[in-house]
């Protein structure tokens, strides 16, 4: 008699879990609300909450799959996946509009280098674990790259101020776990060309630091990255009109091109396109300053000097618009690591 009983409340207790677990379509639980850092994904997806049972699960539904019935629960974004963090986008001094690029100024630029250790694009850190950079210039050299953050002087190991008396932390080189394209990337007409590579998790520091990322709009800013020196450069640019570029760059002006993902910028500055100065490599930062707190925030990723062109002593340039991409790119860094299906191209799509 005893063993009987127990057997029986055995499968009753199973049978109470399950029905928390798993989705009835006459269950009448709660259905939460998600906070702003959490994701609502089947349960065997979120480890942390899958390690309990009963109430604890409960209190985290928050709807269930159509096709699986199965629940869904509201589970934290790893840490190493967020973007816009409390220390984004702030450098040690606002330098925003000064044309020289000081050591610490832009934390977040990292160097993008294929097996060999040659460096062929750059790139902007936006989390712990992501590399946001533009998807033409790394489509056919991903494999076998690795980034490297920290970085301000090519030729010295150590960058330093002062006489040597304040250094930097040596740059620090990290492997790429996955390339992500833009699922409407098309590398004929060069629509929706940005990308996010997935890296190994860094610390942040002085010199490691992610830039913000928004929505909003300003008109004047600079365009920082590496060219064909050891020292990172810095442009600084206006925002006009799309015709300029759609009359002036002869891909536009054929009309084989289209420039609604796309800003079309004015260079403060003289010379050509191909000058050593102005040579700078596919997925650099066009990036803008906010007040009142200062913060450096992204706008755009330059493409390269093809998309540069001069007219009447004016050079122009066409840059990926990052502004149109915040869903994407907050989507996409925040589901990382959940292998659910594809909702609305909103989920990594990994080459390898």
């Amino acid at each position: 008699m005893h063993i009987f009983i127990a057997i029986t409340t055995t499968l009753l207790l199973l049978l109470v879990e399950q029905y928390v677990v798993c989705a009835n379509k006459s269950s009448t639980a709660s259905v939460k609300q998600c906070e702003n850092d959490q994701l609502c994904v089947d349960i065997s997806l979120c480890e942390k909450l899958s390690k309990y049972k009963g109430d604890i699960i409960g209190a985290a539904i928050c709807g269930s799959d159509h096709e699986t019935e199965h629940r869904k629960i509201c589970c934290q974004v790893p840490l190493e996946n967020k973007i816009n963090t409390p220390d984004c986008g702030l450098p040690t001094e606002n330098r925003i509009l000064i044309p020289t690029y000081n050591l610490y100024e832009n934390p977040w630029m990292a160097l993008i280098r294929d097996w060999r250790k040659r460096i062929f694009c750059s790139g902007t850190l936006i989390a712990k674990s992501f590399i946001l950079t533009a998807a033409s210039c790394v489509f056919a050299s991903i494999n076998g790259s690795s980034v490297r953050v920290g970085e301000y002087h090519l030729s010295r190991k150590v960058d330093c101020l002062n006489d040597g008396f304040e250094c930097a932390d040596p740059p620090l080189d990290v492997a790429v776990v996955a390339f992500i394209a833009h699922p409407k990337y098309d590398p004929i007409t060069r629509e929706n060309d940005i990308a996010l590579l997935k890296i190994v998790p860094v610390d942040f520091s002085k010199s490691v630091r992610p830039i913000c990322l928004s929505s909003d709009w300003q008109q004047r800013g600079s365009l920082v990255g590496w060219h064909s020196s050891s020292l990172p450069s810095k442009t600084i640019v206006s925002v006009v009109g799309n015709e300029k570029c759609t009359q002036t760059v002869e891909e536009y002006n054929d009309g084989t091109r289209k420039m609604y993902d796309k800003i079309c910028v004015r260079m403060e500055l003289s010379g050509d396109c191909e000058d050593s100065r102005q040579f700078t490599l596919p997925g650099s930062s066009f990036q803008v300053g906010f007040h009142p707190d200062g913060r450096l925030v992204q706008q755009g990723l330059w493409l390269d000097t093809s998309y540069c062109v001069k007219s009447e002593r004016i050079l122009y340039g066409v840059l990926t618009n990052v502004t149109i991409y915040m869903d994407w790119i907050k989507n996409t860094t925040e589901y990382y690591g959940f292998d659910q299906k594809e909702d609305g191209n909103l989920l990594p799509t990994p080459i390898f």
